[in-house]
C-alpha cells in the first residue's frame, strides 16, 4: 500500500483546529486575531513546511458540523484567508490578513524578492463538500479586481474541486478583469517548491498571475488552466512536487468525505435518542 502524502498529525491537526473554532465564543476580531497567531506559533515550531502544508490541503472544505452563516462560519473563512497569507510567507514574499469584513480584499502582499516588485491582493475560498452548484458571484472576481485599487495583481485560491471545469462565466471576468484563480494545490506546491529552491517562488507566483493578460477573453475553462498548469511542469523538480500535490488532494478529498460522514453517524445517534416529544 502506498504511503500517504497527508500524514496523521495533519489529520489531527485538522481535528484540533475546528473544534477550536467551534468553541471559541470570542469576538470576531479577537478570533481573527487568535487564529493569526495560532498559526505563526505554527509555523515557527520548526523550518519544516509541513504544518502550513496540512492547512493548506485540508482547509478548502467547510466543515458540516459548523452551522450555516453563523459566527463559527465567518471565523473559519478568516481561518483560511489567514492559511494563505501564511502560505505566501513560506514563499518568501510579504503578506497580511485585513481586519476589514466588506468592501476590500481579505490578505494583502508584496514582493521584494525581484529586480521588479510587485504587490497583490488577494482572498480564499472555502465551500462546503456537499455544495455542487458553481455560481460565479460566490468567488467575488469581480469586486477583487476594483479592490485591487493601485495594486497591480488581484487573485482567488480556492479547492480546485469547487472550480467550474468546462464553460463558466468566472474564466470570462479573470481575462477581462486581469484577476486570477489559483487553488489550493498550486499554493501548497508553492510552498514546497519555496522549501526546495529557495528565493524562487515569488517569480513563479508572478509568471502565474500574468497569465490573464496573455489570454483572449472567454468563458472557456481550458485556455487557463493549461497555461496555468503547464507553468506548474516547467522544470523537472515542480513537476515532482505538483504531482504529489495533486496526489494529495486526491487524498484530501476521502479524509472530508469521511469527516463528514462522521457527522452524519453523530448527528443520527443524537436525533435517535431524543424523546418523542
Amino acid at each position: 500500500m502506498a504511503s500517504s502524502i497527508i500524514t496523521r498529525k495533519q489529520e489531527k491537526n485538522r481535528i484540533e483546529w475546528i473544534r477550536s473554532i467551534v468553541n471559541n465564543t470570542e469576538s470576531f476580531t479577537a478570533r481573527s486575531a487568535d487564529t493569526l497567531a495560532r498559526l505563526q506559533a505554527e509555523s515557527q515550531e520548526s523550518n519544516s513546511p509541513e504544518n502550513i502544508l496540512g492547512h493548506l490541503r485540508l482547509c478548502g472544505t467547510i466543515p458540516e458540523e459548523i452551522k450555516v452563516d453563523s459566527s463559527a462560519e465567518k471565523a473559519y473563512s478568516k481561518y483560511t484567508d489567514s492559511v494563505v497569507a501564511e502560505a505566501l510567507i513560506a514563499c518568501g514574499l510579504t503578506a497580511l490578513v485585513l481586519d476589514t469584513r466588506g468592501n476590500s480584499a481579505d490578505v494583502e502582499g508584496v514582493s521584494q524578492n525581484l529586480i521588479e516588485n510587485y504587490d497583490f491582493v488577494a482572498d480564499a475560498k472555502a465551500f462546503r463538500l456537499t455544495r455542487t452548484a458553481k455560481n460565479q458571484k460566490d468567488f467575488k472576481l469581480s469586486s477583487l479586481s476594483a479592490w485591487k485599487n493601485a495594486k497591480k495583481y488581484g487573485f482567488v485560491v480556492a479547492p480546485s474541486y469547487h472550480l467550474p471545469v468546462r464553460k463558466s462565466q468566472i474564466y470570462n471576468q479573470i481575462t477581462s478583469s486581469n484577476v486570477s484563480i489559483l487553488t489550493f494545490t498550486h499554493l501548497a506546491t508553492l510552498v514546497s517548491y519555496e522549501n526546495h529552491s529557495p528565493n524562487q517562488s515569488a517569480a513563479l507566483l508572478k509568471e502565474l498571475l500574468d497569465v490573464p493578460a496573455y489570454l483572449n477573453p472567454s468563458d472557456s475553462a481550458l485556455p487557463y488552466w493549461q497555461t496555468v498548469n503547464n507553468i506548474m511542469v516547467s522544470d523537472s523538480t515542480l513537476k515532482d512536487i505538483w504531482l504529489e500535490e495533486k496526489e494529495a488532494t486526491i487524498e484530501s478529498l476521502n479524509i472530508l468525505k469521511q469527516e463528514g460522514l462522521d457527522y452524519l453517524s453523530r448527528e443520527r445517534s443524537r436525533i435517535m435518542k431524543m424523546t418523542r416529544q
